[in-house]
């Protein structure tokens, strides 16, 4: 009779198990989310993940070191590749190009402060760019107003490294324009594909 039910339990476990892997084998989203202040962008795709951060944060060797070591295990992943935002990759199911990431059909706009500069300074389009979502990063100097000139995203995602006064001022304009927004000082902004 134990014998029969330590089976089941075994059976039970190694089923469960199995169900994890495949679903991790399968994965395919990303999650933004703050690390020692600053914003990363984790593109997982199955048990690989490209880890997308900051020019800061990716010249800080000690951080980096301790991100490799650590979190790769909790995630159920098997290789990781991290790279700065402003990394040129094309591959079959990512492009980075200058701060605009395309991960399968999902397109990932950031907007630092030299992105900020060239809207400001540039005419908007007849027809705004469409995103799924805009992460405002770095603190640039630009209203919301400015960047939806030319960006029409779906979602915005506020940068751990932006001041509070400006988060809250494009966190009640994204109110206003009824826009979901996430700041990652509070909590992670996640997308499944």
């Amino acid at each position: 009779r134990w014998g029969a039910a330590l089976l089941f339990c075994i059976v039970a476990s190694a089923a469960y198990m199995h169900h994890v892997n495949r679903a991790a084998d399968k994965q395919q989203r990303w999650v933004a989310y703050a690390i020692y202040g600053h914003t990363a962008i984790e593109l997982f795709d199955g048990r690989n993940s490209v880890l997308l951060v900051d020019n800061g944060l990716y010249a800080d060797a000690s951080k980096m070191d301790y991100i490799s070591d650590n979190l790769l295990t909790q995630l159920r992943i098997r290789h990781r590749a991290v790279l700065p935002y402003s990394a040129e990759v094309e591959g079959p199911n990512l492009s980075v190009r200058h701060c605009h990431i395309t991960f399968h059909s999902t397109h990932i706009q950031i907007v630092d402060p030299s992105i900020a500069v060239t809207l400001q300074t540039a005419d908007p389009p007849k027809k705004r760019q469409r995103t799924d979502c805009l992460v405002i990063s770095g603190n640039p100097h630009i209203s919301l107003a400015g960047i939806l000139r030319h960006y029409a995203p779906d979602m915005l995602v506020l940068s751990a490294d932006n001041a509070a006064w400006r988060a809250s001022c494009w966190q009640s304009e994204a109110k206003t324009l009824q826009l979901t927004c996430s700041d990652l000082r509070v909590a992670a902004a996640t997308l499944m594909l």
